[in-house]
Formats: C-alpha cells, sequence, structure tokens
C-alpha cells in the first residue's frame, strides 16, 4: 500500500512538472502587445541650429516651445551652436546643406540615416509660430491621428497611399481588402485572438503635399509617390516590415505582415521584426490607458518593460539596430556577417521578403515541434513508470 501511493505521488510530481512547464514554453506576449512599448531608442531628433544671428530670446523660446509640444512625443530637441560646438556628431546634417541661413531645424530619423530640413523665420511673434507650426508638423497630422484613433484596439492599420493611377489604386485596394478579410476569418486561431480586425486607413494622392513628415518617416520620397504603397502599422504606431510598392503589392505579402503582427514574440522570431520604427507621433496617457483597457496591461509599467526587455534579448538579431549599448538584455552588442549583393531590382526585392518571412516561419515551426517533442517525452516517462509500478504491485 505504501509503495502504491509512492508511485502515485510520483505522478503526481510528473503532472505538476507538466504544468509548470507550460508557462515557461507559453508565449506571454505577442508582436502587437510587445509594439506597445516604448524603450527610449526609437527616438526622432530636432536640431536646432544656432549662430551669431540667432537672438538669446530665441534660442530661449525655443527651448520652452518644445518642452510644452513634445512631451508625449518621441522627438527629442537639442540646440546646437554652430561657433561653440564645432565637433558635434549633428553638423553632418547641417553641412548636407546648401546655402542654408539660420535659424534653421533639421529632423534625424533614429537611424541617424536620413534628415529633413525646415527653414524657421522671422523673429518676434513670426518665430514663435514658425516653431509651433514645425512641431505641430513633425508630431502630428491629419493621417497620423486617424491612425492613433484605431491603432489600439484594431489588429492593425494598413495605411493606403494612393498613387496617380486610378486603375492601380483599384487593383491595391482590392489586394488589401483580401488580406483584411482573410486574417479577420482567421484571428481567432491566432494566439491571442483580437476583436477589431485590422482597420484601412486611405491616403488620397491630393493630399501627400499635407503629409511630408509622415511620407518621409516612412521612407517615401517624392519620386516614389507617383505609384501606389502600403503600409502594415501596429502597436505604438510601428512599421511592420518595411512600405510594399510595385511588385510586392500583392496579398501574399499584405498577409505576411499582418500574420507576423499577431505572431508570438518568443517564438524565434526576428527582433527586427518585433520592433518596427515608430512613426513621430504624440503618444499621450489618453492612449496609455487605452492600451490598459484593451489588452489588459500597462506597457509602461516598469515590470512588464523588463519582461518584454528579456523577451527581445532572446529574439534573435539579423539586423543590428541603433541603440543604447550595455544595457544586457535589450539592443546589447552582436556581430553578424554580412551579404554583398552586387545587383538589385524588384523581383530580388519580392524574394529577399519572402525568404524573410519563410525563415522566421521556420523558427516558429520548430519551436512549436520542440515543444510538442517534450510533452511527448514526458507523457511516455509517466505510462513507463505507472506500468512499472502495476508491474511491481503484481
Amino acid at each position: 500500500m505504501i509503495r502504491v501511493k509512492h508511485k502515485f505521488n510520483k505522478l503526481i510530481l510528473i503532472f505538476l512538472t507538466i504544468l509548470l512547464a507550460i508557462p515557461a514554453f507559453a508565449c506571454r506576449y505577442t508582436v502587437r502587445e510587445i509594439g506597445f512599448a516604448d524603450f527610449g531608442t526609437d527616438n526622432y531628433r530636432l536640431y536646432f541650429f544656432k549662430d551669431k544671428n540667432v537672438s538669446p530670446e530665441q534660442e530661449k523660446q525655443f527651448k520652452r516651445i518644445t518642452y510644452a509640444a513634445l512631451l508625449d512625443a518621441n522627438v527629442q530637441a537639442e540646440i546646437i551652436d554652430i561657433v561653440s560646438q564645432p565637433e558635434h556628431t549633428a553638423l553632418k546634417y547641417y553641412k548636407k546643406g546648401k546655402d542654408y541661413s539660420t535659424p534653421i531645424a533639421i529632423l534625424v530619423d533614429p537611424e541617424g540615416n536620413n534628415s529633413l530640413t525646415f527653414q524657421l523665420s522671422g523673429k518676434g511673434k513670426k518665430f514663435k509660430e514658425s516653431v509651433w507650426t514645425l512641431l505641430e508638423n513633425v508630431i502630428s497630422s491629419s493621417s497620423r491621428s486617424e491612425i492613433l484613433n484605431s491603432i489600439v484596439q484594431s489588429y492593425a492599420v494598413v495605411l493606403f497611399i494612393e498613387g496617380n493611377d486610378n486603375s492601380e489604386n483599384e487593383r491595391v485596394l482590392s489586394e488589401i481588402n483580401l488580406s483584411i478579410d482573410t486574417i479577420t476569418s482567421s484571428k481567432n486561431q491566432m494566439p491571442k485572438p483580437v476583436d477589431h480586425p485590422p482597420s484601412l486607413v486611405i491616403l488620397k494622392h491630393t493630399q501627400l503635399e499635407n503629409e511630408h513628415v509622415l511620407l518621409w518617416s516612412l521612407g517615401l520620397t517624392e519620386n516614389l509617390l507617383q505609384q501606389s504603397a502600403v503600409v502594415v502599422l501596429y502597436g505604438r504606431g510601428r512599421i511592420m516590415g518595411r512600405s510594399l510598392q510595385n511588385a510586392l503589392l500583392q496579398q501574399v505579402n499584405i498577409n505576411n505582415l499582418l500574420t507576423i503582427v499577431g505572431a508570438d514574440c518568443e517564438c524565434g522570431l526576428d527582433r527586427s521584426w518585433i520592433m518596427g520604427k515608430m512613426l513621430p507621433i504624440r503618444w499621450d496617457k489618453k492612449h496609455q490607458k487605452e492600451v490598459i483597457k484593451w489588452h489588459n496591461f500597462d506597457a509602461e509599467n516598469p515590470f512588464v518593460k523588463a519582461e518584454m526587455s528579456q523577451i527581445l534579448s532572446i529574439a534573435p538579431n539579423k539586423v543590428r539596430k541603433q541603440g543604447a549599448l550595455g544595457t544586457g538584455t535589450l539592443y546589447g552588442y552582436t556581430e553578424s556577417a554580412i551579404k554583398i549583393v552586387k545587383s538589385f531590382d524588384e523581383h530580388s526585392e519580392k524574394n529577399a521578403v519572402a525568404d524573410s518571412v519563410s525563415q522566421d516561419n521556420y523558427y516558429i515551426n520548430t519551436t512549436y515541434f520542440y515543444i510538442l517533442l517534450f510533452f511527448i517525452l514526458i507523457i511516455i516517462i509517466g505510462i513507463f513508470i505507472f506500468i512499472r509500478s502495476k508491474k511491481r504491485e503484481l
């Protein structure tokens, strides 16, 4: 009787081990949920350059206005004295310009690769008005407001930027709607079902001139805006993958980007897909409260951030991102081999996107396989111990 009880306790122990192992393998957050966190490494920089033509009063006004306007934005302002700070790294953006006359401000993306120059005008009241206008254009626009109004509760936002060809616009819109329908029909099979399907935001071709900063942040220059473009956005206004144009504007590619938004973060996904580049936006307490309401977690909670940071430290980093080194978990030092491509065309770009998504799917499937194998092994061991105990009783 004592031996039977001992074997029964062993089975209970094995069962408890399985229950404890499930949370260890379960993915706590999806890509979409981690996208709501801000680790302070995705900020844009707004440099204000001053020389002898900029008065102390103008400098003070710029400081006061930027402090108030950028309080909830992912844009940080900095004043640079061209004369007393000749070695400042941001002067490389200033020197790119031709025949600048101060005062000017230059917006730089988080990676430090692209810049956008704004000429500030006048003195006194005119200068103050030009600074306010600049800041409002940098962090807000009608399209970005429409995106933020639906991005928290929606699965994702599909931004459709119209080109100048109406027939092509209709074709791309049809591809987008098919993709949204596909995701909507399969949302209950995802790790964490979302009540609201992807939202569609359309940027008309006639509105492009009013969305200069948004288009710049998406990597879409004026030369590329004659054709349609699609961008998938999630979380805190993050870009999933990259903008789709030309031959890439197909349902399968839109589906792939939307699918990754709902994927588990702990299943081998590349970090560069998890933490997409953010748009320059204002994210205030209203949006934070909506995240808590719709997702039942606070993305600004230090404990939540620490957990998400740990998840990101496990994710492979095939594309190195700029960030604070030495954090230990988030953006640490990495080395990787770089493949040099001698030629490039749209066909090769399409294959590259498909290969990247295929590789991420490989990581996910491999992880699921090992989890299943682990559970099967535990069950076999439990059955073996149970049969052996029965034999001993006989």
